[in-house]
């Protein structure tokens, strides 16, 4: 039987916070590639909202992090597709080695080696990536199985198999250097295996309601085969008990994911449709004021949550929005002293600048209101000139990173060039669109595609359907010169390929 006592033992540990000295974490990558970076996250009195950091070691593959002093806290660590979390503790210095080689192959030296080394052999068990959206082979697994018993049965199976092994590796030798830190790390693990099959089944209900929604369009007979109320009801019995199965762990990353996608699944299984907010600004106060408080009975967990989607929100200019500051200054304004918001600032800042462009006019761009239906009647209106077409999205980081590289376009474009930015945001986006044009000074045409368009696109250019960003060169006479197009950041290619385009116009007419 588990002590489920003892676990509140790991709060109460990271209450309290001292800033006398630091610790350090040292490490050393073998055959390191000299480029990549390595990224970190940390615990802060007791709550984990994953919140990276970013380090480079030099050439020679060492590299050095430091972090605040906690009596016992954790840092995630990754590098490639190396994972690792260790727990550390006041005045800490810890030694990692890794291989560029062998990402499964590493060794920790220094202070609680003996305890990382325990926590990292038994916390493989939960080696599959977090769910998403396609599952991972456990929750593929479940959601599979027919009915409501044989699924808590094997969930069960799996919870005590894993479990079974965090008591097999449970080193004997730590019971007499280490015993109450040890048994904080053992039920800390169990929670966080509990958690992750939490997650695991959520994401096979998921699952059912996924594949529900396909077999209802080809046939509605066969829609409560899949999914009826037999699942609905399991649902709802899972979310009544979990709490006595699961204890506040603010701190694990595994409990707070658990809690993200608990929430979504809550707002989801008894729609016939997938949830899907009305507007931008009804997410984010869905997710960071609205969320469903079943299981947020401690106030860190509330806070995790909140940081965590926060941070998911800040990355993107997607979510920027009045309502987003003021729900981001409120949540700084009851906890000031988080160290967290150092790291999200640049992020504030660029959603207060993108808030003030969004107010603002910008007559470089062009927005195009024809409802076009066709890729070749859009084009057609450019005929006489070179066209570098960039189709992109507002909720598409990679495609708001190319903008900064938009100049050098336009440089190698001019005098008989234009950009045009195709959108392929719905059109509850609109003023999203809009605001993001002006944020990020986009000069040239822009249409914000309808559903007929950006099917004849695809049909158009082929590759991947709905991959973006993605870039296409039309030439003089509208024709489609290269369907796959250098990116902004590569400007050599783009510029070669630009060239190639004009030498080729030009050998036609002659």
């Amino acid at each position: 039987m588990i002590n489920y006592k003892v676990l509140p033992l790991l709060s109460s540990l990271l209450l309290y916070f001292s800033a006398f000295s630091q610790v350090t974490i040292t490490g050393n990558i073998d055959n390191y590639d000299g480029t990549s970076k390595l990224y970190y996250s940390n615990s802060w009195q007791g709550i984990y909202p994953k919140i990276d950091q970013v380090t480079s070691p030099n050439s020679n593959g060492k590299f050095i992090i430091t972090l605040d002093n906690q009596p016992l806290g954790k840092v995630n660590i990754s590098y490639k597709r190396f994972r690792a979390t260790l727990f550390f503790n006041e005045n800490a210095k810890l030694e990692l080695d890794l291989n560029e080689l062998d990402p499964d192959s590493f060794s920790i030296s220094g202070s609680l080696k003996s305890i990382n080394n325990y926590y990292y052999a038994a916390s493989r068990v939960m080696n599959s990536p977090i769910i998403g959206v396609s599952g991972n082979g456990p929750s593929r697994f479940l959601s599979e199985i027919q009915s409501p018993e044989r699924i808590v049965g094997a969930l069960d199976s799996m919870i005590r198999k894993d479990i079974g092994v965090v008591s097999e590796k449970r080193p004997i030798s730590l019971e007499k250097t280490y015993p109450e830190m040890l048994e904080i790390v053992s039920h800390h693990l169990e929670n966080e295996i509990k958690s992750y099959y939490a997650n695991v089944f959520l994401n096979a209900m998921f699952l059912k309601k996924q594949n529900q929604a396909i077999k209802t369009a080809k046939n509605d007979r066969d829609s409560v085969a899949i999914y009826d109320e037999r699942w609905h009801s399991l649902i709802e019995s899972f979310s009544k008990n979990i709490r006595k199965i699961i204890q506040p762990t603010p701190s694990s990353l595994y409990y707070n994911e658990f809690l993200r996608m608990h929430s979504y699944i809550l707002q989801t299984y008894k729609d016939n449709e997938f949830y899907q907010p009305v507007s931008i600004d009804e997410d984010i106060y869905d997710k960071l004021v609205g969320y469903d408080s079943l299981l947020f009975n401690d106030s860190k967990s509330v806070l995790a949550y909140q940081l965590g989607y926060l941070n998911t929100f800040l990355a993107s200019d997607l979510y920027y929005s009045p309502a987003l500051l003021d729900i981001t200054n409120q949540i700084r304004d009851e906890n000031p002293d988080l160290p967290y918001w150092s790291l999200l600032e640049s992020n504030i800042n660029r959603m207060k600048k993108s808030i003030i462009a969004g107010g603002r006019k910008y007559r470089d761009a062009k927005i195009i209101k024809t409802n076009y239906t066709t890729f070749q009647d859009l084009i057609n209106q450019f005929e006489g000139k070179y066209l570098y077409v960039d189709i992109w999205a507002t909720s598409c980081l990679p495609c708001i990173q190319e903008f900064k590289y938009k100049d050098e376009v336009l440089k190698n474009l001019n005098p008989d060039g234009e950009i045009l930015y195709i959108s392929t945001d719905r059109i509850s986006f609109d003023d999203r669109w809009k605001q993001s044009i002006k944020y990020n000074k986009l000069e040239g045409y822009h249409v914000r595609a309808n559903n007929e368009l950006i099917i004849d696109i695809w049909d158009e250019i082929g590759g991947f359907k709905g991959a973006i960003p993605r870039y296409v060169l039309i030439d003089q006479s509208g024709n489609i010169f290269n369907t796959e197009a250098a990116s902004p950041s590569d400007i050599q290619a783009l510029k070669r390929q630009i060239e190639e385009m004009r030498n080729t116009t030009i050998s036609d007419k002659r």
